[in-house]
């Protein structure tokens, strides 16, 4: 008899023991994400794996990483993460809210790498396309202080449009690209150096720029009438025709027809 109750007594211990010891799946999630304070993506999408530490066996792990989360953010302008948002999208791919704990720092963020472009890149583009209308007898300066252009990572061009005569200089609209794919602009203001004391005279031989639907015909004439940089004058084509046009320099002016 004391042998069959010492027998049933180690039974209760066993049980006991695997009851102490034996893990709650309920209580013990499998998957455990812990999101960065701070992450930045190349884009173009945000994956889980890029912004959080993810502990799993190695191929849910895996799987998780790929997890899509949404399209990057713009260029210079961070995300907030929230937690909802990868809660959801974990089980969007299938799984329990039991299996995973997602852990989000107060105010965490995911931001586009970027890289910057100088204002001086602006506007020695701006420059170029100024100088093939003008010529390079014209000094130009710029005097806005715009800070640097933000642009996502990839290969960075810069592309001037056609540039439009203001009363002090040239306007010029700079468009940016990275990858080929134009990404934004910005509007560089020319001023021409003393352009006050370069005039032209009356009677002066000229080039004349004739520019009409996004086409250049020069020919040459001689100016009616005397002026400054910007102003309007009246010329002489060599073809006879009478003509009011911007002078852009000593020796050339321009015609909108």
């Amino acid at each position: 008899m004391r042998t069959l109750l010492f027998f049933l007594l180690l039974i209760g211990v066993a049980e006991a023991q695997v009851k102490v010891y034996l893990p709650d799946p309920a209580a013990t999630p499998l998957i455990e994400v812990a999101v960065q304070p701070t992450s930045e993506v190349d884009g173009p999408r945000v994956k889980l794996g890029q912004i959080a530490k993810i502990k799993s066996t190695a191929d849910t792990a895996e799987r998780l990483a790929d997890i899509d989360l949404g399209p990057a953010p713009m260029a210079g302008i961070p995300r907030p993460i929230v937690a909802s948002r990868i809660q959801s999208a974990l089980m969007g791919a299938g799984f329990k809210s039991k299996e995973f704990r997602v852990e989000v720092p107060t105010n965490a963020t995911v931001a586009l790498k970027v890289q910057k472009v100088e204002l001086a890149k602006f506007v020695e583009c701006a420059s170029v396309a100024v100088s093939q209308i003008v010529g390079n007898q014209i000094r130009l300066t710029n005097k806005q202080h715009f800070p640097d252009f933000v642009a996502p990572i990839g290969e960075v061009s810069l592309e001037a449009g056609r540039p439009s005569k203001s009363s002090t200089g040239f306007s010029v609209l700079v468009s940016v690209s990275v990858d080929g794919k134009r990404v934004n602009s910005r509007q560089i203001q020319l001023e021409i150096e003393g352009g006050a004391s370069i005039s032209v005279a009356a009677g002066a031989p000229i080039k004349i720029y004739l520019r009409s639907a996004g086409a250049t015909i020069e020919i040459s004439g001689r100016t009616r009438t005397a002026g400054f940089v910007g102003q309007q004058i009246t010329v002489t084509s060599s073809t006879g025709s009478v003509h009011q046009a911007t002078v852009l320099s000593a020796t050339e002016v321009e015609v909108k027809l």
